[in-house]
């Protein structure tokens, strides 16, 4: 079970082409290619810089296979979990090993299909290539413990519907498996944590209703995630950061054991400084240099689109996170 949360904070593949990269880098990468979050200056490092500017293929380069490397190995690990423990011969502490793979494999597939799924492009700005055949509600393959060699060699991708089938069958398990664990980390998942993962399933079911052909009943969604979400907060007693928690570079948000925020995190050793300090966890995470010159980038930073940073209130303590755009003398220059 230990091997979940080491792989966790760092997994390379160089058969694979894919270099040292934690759960966090992965997931930093994807919200500078898919959201408001975005790169200021010129960040030359390999696979981040790619992400950063969608310069991404799952053809020709294995920047665009990254999450599909990354992700099936942690499956793998659950899978391999799971594989060992019988559920009808089983102390405490295998029902609840038993429920952390549960729900990290929920988690896994939720993330995987969100990246892979196919969205069809809305920017009328842009021409697309238009796909051969039909992607709609098509996800990833799924594998299981129960998965032979024999079908992996052949597992066509199932459909999303069946991937949140998966997805629901697997926190049910882990709720009923950690029921009344107590857990010594936040790495590992507890209850808290499974209801968050229900919310967050029942949030994407509710936003993509119309492409499911299975999962049709919006507005219950919707309930279930708040109520999920409302079991999610009050299981766990956290609480939001405060002010002081928020801005502190020592024990404020970075740190999952100097406050209450956290319902789930991960941890790399300081024993683990392969994963702690080359390829691309750095450079996804520490991100390059803001101020200076490298061979990996010029004033690099990590930033938020100016509009998104313009509809922060001025009231609002997190606009601290981020530089005003006047902070690099570029920005002075843009309309």
């Amino acid at each position: 079970v230990n091997s979940i949360y080491t792989s966790m904070a760092g997994y390379k593949n160089k058969d694979g082409g894919i270099e040292m990269i934690s759960y966090a880098g992965m997931r930093a990468m994807v919200e500078h290619s898919t959201t408001q979050m975005v790169c200021s200056g010129n960040n030359g490092y390999n696979t981040m810089g790619a992400w950063c500017y969608g310069a991404i293929s799952a053809t020709g380069s294995n920047r665009g296979l990254y999450p599909s490397y990354l992700y099936y190995a942690y499956i793998k690990n659950v899978n391999d979990v799971i594989s060992m423990i019988d559920p009808d011969n089983m102390d405490d502490t295998k029902k609840n090993y038993l429920g952390i793979c549960y729900a990290y494999r929920a988690l896994y597939y939720m993330d995987l299909v969100q990246i892979m799924e196919y969205k069809k492009p809305t920017d009328s700005r842009y021409t697309y290539v238009q796909p051969e055949n039909d992607l709609t509600n098509l996800g990833v393959p799924i594998v299981t413990e129960k998965t032979t060699a024999q079908e992996a060699s052949y597992n066509p991708r199932a459909t999303v519907d069946e991937v949140y089938d998966l997805i629901l069958s697997d926190l049910k398990s882990a709720e009923t498996y950690l029921d009344g664990y107590v857990r010594t980390d936040k790495m590992q998942p507890n209850l808290s944590v499974v209801y968050g993962l229900y919310a967050k399933a029942y949030l994407n079911l509710a936003s993509r209703v119309n492409t499911s052909i299975k999962y049709k009943d919006e507005a219950n969604y919707w309930k279930n995630a708040g109520e999920y979400a409302s079991q999610a907060i009050s299981t766990s007693g956290c609480v939001p950061l405060t002010e002081d928690e928020w801005t502190d570079p020592n024990n404020g948000f970075n740190n999952r054991t100097s406050q209450n925020s956290w319902m789930l995190a991960t941890s790399i050793s300081e024993s683990n400084t392969d994963a702690s300090s080359t390829e691309s966890f750095v450079f996804s995470m520490i991100f390059g240099t803001e101020t200076s010159f490298s061979v990996y980038g010029w004033r690099v930073g990590r930033s938020l689109d100016r509009k998104w940073y313009e509809r922060l209130s001025d009231n609002d303590f997190r606009k601290k996170s981020w530089l005003a755009p006047k902070f690099f003398y570029e920005s002075t220059k843009q309309k």
